[in-house]
C-alpha cells in the first residue's frame, strides 16, 4: 500500500470502488485525493491483513470475514479510490459522488480519441443484444439455419499513459473538480454531463441523439422561450472558435443536427435521413 495512504488514513477514511468501464494500466490522479488505478492482488492482500491487524472486530468476529473477503476480491482490478476526512458515515456520500464523477469524466474524455462503436465494443455492449445461439426452421421443415455467437467479455476502456496525458492536457481535471464542487455551476454542469454520459453509452442511435440534444440544451439554453436551434448554433459557434468562417461552419453543423433531432422526435423520415454517426460524434 502506498505510504501516503497509510499516513493519511490516520486522519482520513478511504473509499474504494471497482469499475468495469475502465481498465487502468497507468494511474490517473485527480484533484481532491482521488485516483483511478489498478490494485494488485498483493496490495489487496496487504490491505486485508492490515485491516485484520488494526480492526478489533475483524480479528474476533466471524461476521467481519465478509469485509476481509471483499477487500481481497479487489485484487487485480481497476478501482477508483478517494480519501476524505472523517468517519465513513460522514464522508461516504461525498466519496461516492467523487468516484462517480471520476468514472464519468474519464469515460467522457475518451470522446476525443475513441468513436462510439469502438467504445461500445470495448465495454461489451451490443446494439442488437443478440442471443448466443439462434435457429430458424423453414416452411415444411425443408431448411434449417442456425448460428452461435461467442459472447465477448468486457474489456473496459484502456486507461494508459496516452489516456492520462490527454486527460490532463485537455482540462478534464478541472472539469472533474467543477463537478464535485459546491459552487452553483456544479449542479448545472452535472446535469449536462450526466446526459452526455448517458448518450455516450446509448447503443440506440435515435435515443443517443435525443440525450445529446438535452445535454446541449442544459448547457447553453437559459430560457424556455428561446429558439433552440438558433440559440445553440450561435452560442456553440462563439464558444468554439474566434474565426468568422469557422463559426459559420459550426453553426451550420449544429442546425443540421437539430434538424435530425427534430426528425427523430417528430417522426419525420426526411429530417431523420440527415442523421449520421459522424454528425452525432461531432456534436
Amino acid at each position: 500500500m502506498p505510504q501516503s495512504h497509510l499516513t493519511k488514513m490516520q486522519s482520513h477514511s478511504r473509499y474504494i470502488q471497482t469499475t468495469h468501464l475502465l481498465h487502468a494500466t497507468t494511474a490517473l490522479s485527480l484533484p481532491h485525493d482521488t485516483n483511478i488505478r489498478f490494485l494488485s492482488e498483493e496490495e489487496a492482500d496487504q490491505l486485508s491483513a492490515l485491516v485484520r491487524k488494526r480492526n478489533v472486530f475483524a480479528r474476533h468476529s466471524r461476521e467481519n470475514d465478509f469485509y476481509l473477503q471483499r477487500i481481497g476480491s479487489l485484487g487485480n482490478r481497476t478501482v477508483i479510490e478517494t480519501l476524505r476526512p472523517g468517519d465513513p458515515d460522514d464522508m461516504m456520500l461525498n466519496a461516492q459522488c467523487a468516484a462517480e464523477w471520476a468514472e464519468k469524466t474519464a469515460l467522457l474524455s475518451s470522446v476525443l480519441a475513441v468513436d462510439r462503436k469502438t467504445l461500445h465494443r470495448r465495454l461489451g455492449m451490443d446494439v442488437l443484444r443478440q442471443s448466443e445461439m439462434d435457429i430458424t426452421i423453414g416452411r415444411a421443415f425443408k431448411y434449417l439455419r442456425s448460428k452461435s455467437r461467442r459472447r465477448r467479455g468486457k474489456q473496459g476502456l484502456e486507461l494508459n499513459k496516452t489516456f492520462v496525458n490527454r486527460f490532463n492536457r485537455c482540462g478534464f481535471s478541472g472539469l472533474y473538480s467543477l463537478c464535485i464542487d459546491d459552487a452553483e455551476a456544479s449542479s448545472w454542469m452535472q446535469l449536462s454531463l450526466g446526459w452526455i454520459y448517458e448518450s455516450r453509452l446509448e447503443t440506440y442511435t435515435p435515443a443517443a441523439v435525443v440525450k445529446t440534444a438535452i445535454a446541449l440544451e442544459s448547457l447553453l439554453i437559459f430560457s424556455e422561450s428561446e429558439s433552440l436551434a438558433r440559440s445553440l448554433s450561435e452560442r456553440a459557434a462563439f464558444i468554439l472558435s474566434p474565426n468568422p468562417q469557422e463559426r459559420e461552419r459550426i453553426s451550420s453543423i449544429v442546425k443540421r443536427f437539430y434538424e435530425a433531432r427534430s426528425g427523430v422526435v417528430h417522426g419525420s423520415r426526411k429530417k431523420s435521413k440527415k442523421l449520421t454517426l459522424n454528425l452525432l460524434e461531432g456534436m
